[in-house]
């Protein structure tokens, strides 16, 4: 299944520099989550868990038991901090967003 992964809020980086990160952070979710079906599988989860939770009650189960939103986080974190290795300048608000 395809989606896309674009580097946001990160200046003074060339197009180049992009690509790259992009490409680390997708090559690093796709060995967490088993490739890029694993990948879409996931996003879906943690979209469908997220939307849930605005109607149901918010449970300490989903946050710290491993629900699809709280693994999601924990993975896209460690793929963010793989791409971002090295960077030098600020990088508080950059993110990647998915798109599947």
């Amino acid at each position: 299944m395809p989606y896309t992964v674009t580097l946001v809020n990160l200046e003074n980086v060339s197009a180049a520099q992009r690509e790259a990160m992009e490409q680390i952070f997708r090559a690093t979710l796709e060995k967490l989550f088993g490739g890029p079906e694993g990948v879409v599988a996931a996003w879906q989860a943690c979209l469908a868990e997220r939307e849930a939770q605005k109607t149901d009650t918010f449970t300490l189960n989903a946050v710290t038991l491993g629900g699809a939103a709280s693994r999601w986080d924990l993975m896209s974190a460690m793929a963010r901090r793989t791409a971002l290795e090295g960077w030098e300048g600020p990088a508080d608000d950059v993110r990647f967003d998915v798109a599947a």
